[in-house]
């Protein structure tokens, strides 16, 4: 036993633990005859290369050490820990300098300006910010989409036929990212898999270019509002449309819709009114199942699209040939809507049960055919239609005679009536 007993208590203290959070450092005390005490102070902890240590030969210059160590463990700063005392003093002050933003990160950006702009980078960097200002606010993707679909809905804008279809999407793959992070490449890549169809090589280009064009928006809204810089293209911008090719529509011939006209009055008149709008008036689908009665006028052959985007072509009215103001005066008003929301399938359907073929969007690509046709107008065509004009004239021109144009709006319930039945009209179609 020890002779004292001072001596003894103290050296019962060790090893001691300096613990700051979840992490600790250990101090051990050994025996080191070169010392002059003939004592070592150790340190022991662990970082991600494995398990350090460290000698000091007096115990306070031990602990102090082993705190400061243990601090760095805690923020994450386990590589300076293993730095010289000049190299430590450096790496910090330079964290001091980049503030929150991340070091590597800064360095980088920094790097690659320097090769931009070689000796002139402070330069190029005062003139930039004489153009654009230094004020710019940084935001992540999530809270510039919410915050743009806020603006457009303030303004009166229905957010829900476009921008609701892409820019959540945009948010939900980008959860933590800065806007002016992202790039073109990242962008123009999200796009071309976010959207491809199962089953399906690429991204049909139609969808590509109307996701983008959201995008587009969204991008240079962000701009305005001072998230990116003033006089900058932004980088969906730099994102190319893909070239569209137009592809061969399919229509009804005027046999075929006078069949499908008396299937539906016969046997399943509930379906009939949004028939006649469909094929006399060429609403599209959101339109069709949104109409009401009361933006209908039939006694001047009226009728105002109820469900249309402000300031767009779709804003429009539709002026009702006779034939269709007849069927729909045979139609019962029940309800506020002219349509069931589930009306154009159904009557799709029973077309099809019937062996009438059914192309993708044929009742709309029909009326403009053979309204188009009829009138010799494409100007007027395009206004009812809600298209426009290059539209019209690229797709539906010289597809049907002008006779066959003035026999589609002539089919009304006597002149339907009188074809035969619905199998002899199929027939006589195909």
């Amino acid at each position: 036993m020890s002779n004292n007993p001072i001596r003894e208590k103290q050296a019962s203290k060790w090893p001691q633990k300096v613990t700051v959070g979840n992490v600790s450092v250990k101090v051990y005390k050994m025996k080191h005859p070169t010392n002059k005490s003939g004592w070592a102070y150790v340190l022991s902890y662990t970082t991600a290369n494995g398990r350090k240590r460290q000698k000091f030969a007096e115990a306070d210059a031990a602990l102090k050490e082993a705190r400061l160590i243990a601090h760095k463990l805690t923020a994450g700063h386990i590589e300076a820990a293993d730095l010289s005392r000049g190299e430590r003093d450096e790496y910090f002050t330079a964290r001091k300098i980049v503030g929150e933003y991340p070091l590597l990160a800064a360095l980088k950006e920094w790097a690659t300006a320097k090769g931009l702009c070689g000796a002139d980078l402070l330069t190029a960097a005062q003139s930039w910010n004489a153009a654009n200002g230094n004020a710019r606010k940084e935001i992540t993707i999530p809270a510039l989409v919410k915050a743009f679909l806020r603006d457009k809905e303030r303004s009166g804008v229905d957010t829900k036929a476009g921008y609701a279809r892409t820019l959540p999407r945009v948010a939900d793959a980008f959860p933590d990212t800065l806007l002016h992070t992202l790039t073109a490449p990242e962008l123009k890549e999200w796009l071309h898999s976010a959207f491809r169809q199962e089953g399906k090589k690429h991204v049909h280009p139609s969808t590509f270019n109307s996701h983008r064009r959201r995008m587009v928006t969204l991008w240079k809204w962000a701009r305005d509002e001072g998230y990116l810089p003033k006089n900058a293209q932004t980088e969906i911008e730099q994102v190319k449309t893909i070239k569209e090719v137009s592809e061969a529509i399919g229509i009804f011939t005027v046999p075929e819709y006078g069949a499908i006209l008396k299937l539906i009055k016969e046997k399943h008149p509930a379906y009939l009114a949004t028939t006649v709008l469909a094929g006399f008036a060429g609403l599209r689908r959101t339109e069709l199942h949104a109409q009401k009665w009361e933006h209908i006028d039939l006694k001047r052959g009226i009728l105002r699209v109820t469900k249309a985007k402000r300031n767009t072509p779709s804003m429009r009215m539709v002026h009702l040939c006779p034939a269709a103001v007849e069927w729909l005066l045979t139609c019962k008003h029940e309800g506020e809507l002219v349509s069931p929301p589930w009306a154009l399938d159904r009557i799709r359907e029973h077309a099809r049960n019937s062996k009438i073929k059914c192309p993708a969007n044929a009742f709309r690509h029909s009326f403009i055919t053979y309204r188009a046709a009829a009138t010799g107008n494409v100007d007027e065509t395009s206004l009812e239609a809600g298209n426009s004009r290059g539209q019209v004239f690229k797709r539906y021109r010289e597809l049907v005679s002008k006779d066959e144009g003035l026999a589609w709006f002539d089919m009304n319930p006597k002149a339907v009536g009188e074809i035969g039945e619905i199998e002899q009209m199929v027939e006589v179609a195909s």
